[in-house]
């Protein structure tokens, strides 16, 4: 009876240590005000949202070997709902927020500014790998609960930004 008490306590306390690197007892800070402008270095990805992520490792090499940069600040922009789209024809952009606009990237590669715009940001903590899966579930209720208030709504593809030096996760969405 004891083995089996000590077993249930680590197995508890293994659960809520896990759910809090997941970021399930957080909740995203919703508010209204402008974001950007960022300069962009992309690729473009066309398949499940989960896989941008190899995209973004891409450009990284791209940026480590052939510009000798270390960027600190991913991103991927959401084209497509994904609860009416198939996965394997989701259209996303993975890449890295850089302090100057490149010039001279070859393909696949592009550049691009995301300029200043007025949005419903949101920020969730960036504990662990788990993070990216589950700030969306925390920030997509809350956007969608703001916009209804406020009765406003998006103009476009959500951003997120992954800032491994402040340790979070930044959602963008354009507002009309």
């Amino acid at each position: 009876m004891r083995i089996l008490a000590i077993i249930i306590a680590i197995s508890l306390i293994a659960f809520l240590t896990l759910s809090y690197y997941a970021g399930l007892f957080d909740k995203a800070d919703v508010a209204l005000h402008d974001a950007g402008p960022y300069n962009l270095i992309y690729r473009e990805h066309k398949g499940p949202y989960r896989e941008v992520r190899f995209t973004r490792q891409d450009v990284f090499r791209f940026l480590k070997e052939k510009r000798s940069m270390t960027p600190q600040k991913g991103f991927a922009i959401f084209y497509d709902n994904p609860r009416k789209k198939n996965p394997g024809e989701l259209r996303s952009i993975g890449g890295y927020i850089t302090d100057t606009q490149l010039t001279g990237v070859p393909a696949p590669y592009v550049t691009d500014v995301f300029p200043k715009t007025a949005s419903i940001v949101g920020t969730f903590p960036l504990r662990s790998f788990m993070s990216p899966m589950t700030g969306p579930m925390k920030f997509y209720p809350e956007m969608l609960m703001r916009l209804a208030r406020q009765k406003r709504e998006t103009a476009g593809p959500i951003m997120e930004i992954y800032d491994v030096p402040a340790k979070k996760i930044i959602y963008i969405a354009p507002l009309k």
